[in-house]
């Protein structure tokens, strides 16, 4: 067995002003690996942000027996805050964070007991301010072994507490739908690409 050894690393950048080509940033501080375990693959899956600028990251952890998933945190300065600690998340998550502390959740399902097997993205939402949770599903489409179902799910927040969920077809593009405050969908699904040629993966 041949386990490959992938250490994810921090880069932290410091705006350092502005001009006619907008802000302009440099290193602040040197890269700093994030995992302690690096056997088996280390895979970043999102970051974080805070209001306050700390941040977290999250990644998965693949060995031969496991796959888990970590999040470590860290302050304003890139200090971790305390150790890297297991989630528990579906494969594969994206998670986005407001500066209340409301964040949306957006992963994938496939019934692997039917044929064609249904694909489907999900989203949960949690609002800080009010405490309740909005969850529903984003679109659904069936895999009959032409790839042609959605990948690669992300999530955006804004302030306001609307988000967006994007998606991947590969071979047709980066899909999005935008939802209000309450989970409800303002409007139906859009493609972001304008052209049909190629392979189209990993929006954000």
């Amino acid at each position: 067995i041949v386990f490959s050894l992938i250490v994810l690393f921090l880069l932290p950048f410091q705006a350092i002003g502005g001009g006619t080509n907008g802000a302009q940033v440099k290193m602040q501080g040197k890269e700093l690996q994030v995992n302690s375990v690096i056997v088996g693959d280390q895979l970043p899956v999102s970051i974080v942000m805070n209001n306050d600028s700390s941040f977290e990251i999250i990644w998965s952890s693949r060995t031969s027996s496991s796959f888990l998933y970590y999040i470590q945190k860290y302050d304003s300065t890139g200090a971790p805050m305390g150790e890297e600690t297991p989630v528990k998340l579906v494969y594969p998550p994206s998670i986005a964070k407001s500066s209340d502390g409301s964040f949306v959740q957006t992963w994938i399902t496939q019934d692997y007991g039917q044929y064609p097997s249904p694909v489907t993205v999900h989203y949960s939402k949690f609002d800080s301010i009010t405490g309740q949770t909005y969850s529903g599903e984003v679109i659904t489409l069936y895999n009959n072994g032409d790839n042609e179902y959605p990948f690669y799910p992300t999530a955006g927040l804004s302030p306001n507490g609307s988000f967006v969920i994007t998606w991947t077809i590969p071979f047709q593009g980066i899909f999005a739908r935008s939802y209000d405050p309450y989970g409800n969908p303002r409007g139906e699904a859009f493609r972001a690409n304008s052209d049909d040629y190629d392979y189209k993966s990993n929006s954000t």
